[in-house]
């Protein structure tokens, strides 16, 4: 068997192996005045998640839904590679000029 057929004969294989799925779930939002918007993610499982390949994509008021219609383009776009929330944990995201309110 040469190396082509057995690369073939793995992506195969590797397709039939259940994978686990990550639980990641948008938990809280809040957006304040000016820059004060933030994001919490949450991991449901018992398993530390990494955010490798997570991407969180910035959508102006108007332009939400014009993507179904025109294919409209987003206002920008974060990777979260580097990132991971413990087991149960959380992670909270903000705009990076965001202020934590007084109340907080």
């Amino acid at each position: 068997m040469n190396y082509r057929n057995l690369l073939l004969v793995l992506c195969l294989v590797s397709g039939l192996v259940p994978v686990a799925r990550a639980e990641v779930v948008i938990s809280q939002y809040y957006e304040g005045t000016s820059f004060n918007k933030w994001l919490e993610l949450s991991n449901t499982s018992d398993t530390a998640i990494s955010l490798d390949g997570f991407v969180l994509t910035r959508w102006a008021n108007a332009a939400t839904e014009a993507w179904k219609q025109d294919g409209a383009s987003p206002g920008g776009s974060d990777s979260l590679d580097g990132l991971s929330i413990p087991p149960n944990g959380s992670l909270l995201l903000g705009n990076t000029r965001a202020v934590v309110p007084a109340y907080a």
